[in-house]
């Protein structure tokens, strides 16, 4: 087996025949959007792009936070596998994953979404889901 690395060089394309409202701004103007199992960040301005690669399947919803730092994304279950979807939760500037959320979801997490409350000084931040069975 030849010792091959290979990299992403440009993505073209854009996941829509399943999807909705899945095309965000991150708090640096850069464009969030996804195809197949990787999440983008594309720079309008350079026409550059920078890549969340840590799911292995396809990505069916995303979700940024309000302040435009915190992204998450949810996928579809592997095929013909009984390896069940995951939500990756991830930093939109340094497209870093912050958290893994696994182990609960069966089919496909088809949309997620930020729901912030007020306790006291702090904010309180959650993750809301929606799962198909």
């Amino acid at each position: 087996m030849p010792e091959e690395n290979l990299t992403i060089c440009y993505i073209h394309g854009y996941r829509s025949f399943d999807t909705r409202n899945n095309v965000k701004w991150n708090k640096d103007g850069k464009v969030l959007y996804h195809t197949a199992g990787v999440a983008i960040s594309l720079d309008p301005e350079l026409n550059k792009q920078k890549y969340f690669t840590r799911h292995n399947e396809d990505i069916v919803c995303l979700t940024v936070d309000n302040t435009g730092s915190i992204a998450a994304t949810g996928q579809i279950a592997e095929f013909g596998h009984e390896v069940l979807p995951v939500i990756y939760v991830w930093n939109t500037c340094t497209m870093q994953a912050l958290a893994l959320l696994k182990g609960f979801h069966r089919k496909a997490v088809r949309h997620v979404s930020w729901c912030n409350r007020i306790v006291g000084v702090f904010t309180k931040w959650s993750l809301f889901v929606v799962h198909r069975r």
